[in-house]
């Protein structure tokens, strides 16, 4: 039968922590803990970070610019968890049905690889961080825990086979939605990649599985690195993201920092080591479009595939119209270089990221 106690949580978020392999290999999760001011119990939300069923792969669509007309059904209610049924289909979530995401535009991912920015954790941890430190206000969409304390099931409820079959239905699909205080909202969708991208009016899998769906656009090489020559993006164009092939990699940036532009909050560019070895960014370079140019610091090392540090980048301005960010090595040749949009600039604080 669907879920019984269904429904979205309004709260602040506390602390988030994520379970990695060597915690636990088969069912691992992320667990939310918030507080709502009106429950005196210590809240929190378990989240499905790998699915159990053969293909242990997650679906997840992580919109750093949610516009939809269900935020203001959110932000109306009061703090605390109200309980929702299929038919409020005003306020009640279904991934496949509320014109909440695009399908296509989700992304297959395993629980935990070695590196950056490839598996689930790498972005379900920055996104509620960032909540966290912002003090945001957190939207958590599941079903209830029979002792009233929180909530699990945060992820897409339909479309499931086997022995899942029984909790499918429509309009009861779990997220992770986030109000900021300077009025723009952010939102963490999952699916299973077992599931399937259509279900019946029960909630019944059909057609094939998001899995299958989407895996083409997340294998490595699937789109292509870009050229020398590219031209400085601008307005909405939009950029094209790429795995990196580069032993080091830009990973993500900061490249609207809160406050006025020149202020003392510097744009921020993250490199990662994707490979097997240390690697020595003495001599190294960020550099933008207009060919301003920050040296990495000489003692800076990179030790172990996965390892990666965060450059506050002076005197290298980010444009806030949409850029490029150029990484060079002691060679001056060009190891990696990422575009962004002025639509993915504009979110102050946010970081974008490159993969």
């Amino acid at each position: 039968m669907p879920l019984k106690d269904y429904g979205v949580w309004k709260a602040t978020p506390t602390s988030f922590t994520v379970e990695r392999s060597d915690k636990d290999a088969r069912s691992p999760h992320g667990y939310l803990k918030f507080k709502d001011g009106v429950s005196t119990k210590k809240l929190s939300s378990a989240i499905n970070v790998k699915s159990i069923s053969s293909d242990s792969r997650l679906v997840y669509w992580l919109i750093q610019d949610f516009k939809h007309p269900l935020t203001a059904k959110l932000k109306s209610l009061s703090f605390g968890f109200h309980r929702l049924s299929k038919d409020q289909r005003d306020i009640a979530l279904d991934i496949l049905r509320s014109g909440v995401v695009n399908v296509q535009d989700g992304s297959v991912v395993p629980h935990d690889l070695p590196g950056d920015k490839n598996d689930i954790v790498d972005f379900i941890q920055p996104f509620f961080d960032n909540a966290i430190k912002k003090q945001a206000t957190v939207y958590i969409y599941g079903e209830q825990y029979s002792g009233k304390d929180g909530l699990h099931d945060v992820h897409m409820n339909q479309g499931s086979d086997g022995n899942f079959r029984s909790s499918n239905g429509i309009y009861q699909d779990g997220s992770a939605i986030v109000e900021y205080a300077d009025g723009h909202w952010e939102a963490f969708f999952i699916a299973f990649a077992s599931q399937t991208a259509q279900t019946d009016d029960k909630g019944q899998p059909k057609g094939p599985t998001l899995g299958k769906l989407l895996e083409k656009k997340s294998q490595p090489g699937g789109n292509d690195s870009l050229e020398d020559d590219i031209q400085e993006p601008n307005e909405n164009i939009e950029a094209p993201s790429r795995p990196s092939n580069a032993a080091v990699a830009i990973a993500a940036a900061i490249v609207n920092p809160d406050g006025p532009d020149g202020g003392e909050n510097l744009e921020v560019v993250h490199v990662v080591n994707n490979g097997p070895s240390l690697v020595s960014l003495k001599g190294w370079t960020i550099e933008n479009k207009a060919g301003n140019s920050f040296a990495i610091p000489e003692a800076t090392v990179l030790k172990v595939q996965g390892d990666k540090e965060g450059f506050n980048v002076k005197n290298t301005p980010l444009s806030n119209k949409g850029g490029t960010i150029i990484l060079k090595n002691a060679e001056k040749q060009v190891v990696d270089r990422v575009t962004y949009t002025k639509d993915q600039a504009s979110k102050s604080g946010s970081l974008v990221y490159f993969r």
